[in-house]
């Protein structure tokens, strides 16, 4: 059953777009802002300039997905499907940063929206996790120079829960502990996330291995296990991690 229904015969492709573009607008609000807030992001919509700029893009997602179906019939669907995800995804990317900064209730970085098409074959990992993290804005510890860094933080991180093999490069640790030992926190690898919050185990999953992942009103669930740390980090790692997600489901 496709993602995105469409009816190809009508020759109304473009007001379908349309339409499914509020179904996924009001799915992002609930997973990313405060659902009892939807109607103001729809007035947003008709009251701003994007209410032009997404016509144009309906009608090009559109052409899309009628050329994919006459080139490809049915099984072109989840092709379509595909194209139409990302497309939406972009759009309300751009849609809550630049048009509704004031409706959500947490900033996210501009610097996001150049990596709506980005692929991981030129995608410079490192600075990717940087821009959307934006770690300057938040007032958490965090280390990205490892030879720099107090080398008591960061034994005490790889005994607790940083457990990196060699051949992984490290990019950040955000020490969450109360004394600035580095026994609580998270780190991120070019494979793994690592993390340890208070009173729990030692986490560890790889971007490979990213199935299920959800947020919640004051927490992540990272296939079915607990991570946060503030809501702000909270909602930019959540996009990070779909983002990774879709890199390795394509993949797969």
């Amino acid at each position: 059953m496709p993602r995105y229904p469409l009816s190809f015969d009508t020759g109304e492709v473009t007001e379908q777009i349309k339409a499914l573009f509020f179904r996924s607008l009001r799915q992002r609000v609930g997973e990313e802002f405060d659902p009892l807030r939807y109607s103001e992001f729809v007035e947003r919509f008709y009251q701003s300039r994007f209410r032009e700029i997404y016509a144009v893009r309906a009608e090009q997602i559109a052409k899309e997905a009628q050329a994919n179906w006459e080139r490809f019939g049915r099984t072109g669907l989840a092709e379509i499907d595909k194209r139409i995800d990302a497309s939406f995804d972009g759009l309300l990317d751009y849609f809550a940063i630049q048009y509704c900064p004031d409706l959500g209730g947490l900033a996210l970085p501009e610097a996001i929206l150049k990596y709506e098409r980005a692929e991981p074959a030129n995608t410079d990992m490192r600075t990717m996790m940087a821009d959307y993290l934006a770690f300057q804005r938040e007032k958490e510890r965090v280390y990205t120079d490892f030879i720099a860094m107090d080398a008591i933080v960061l034994e005490n991180a790889c005994r607790s829960f940083l457990k990196a093999s060699r051949d992984e490069k490290l990019y950040f640790l955000c020490d969450l502990s109360a004394k600035n030992s580095g026994k609580e926190g998270f780190a991120m690898s070019n494979q793994a996330l690592y993390w340890k919050s208070p009173f729990d185990r030692p986490r560890a999953i790889h971007y490979a291995q990213l199935n299920q992942l959800s947020r919640k009103k004051d927490h992540l669930t990272i296939n079915s296990l607990f991570f946060s740390v503030n809501p702000s980090l909270d909602l930019k790692m959540y996009k990070l991690l779909k983002k990774l997600r879709s890199w390795y489901a394509t993949q797969n």
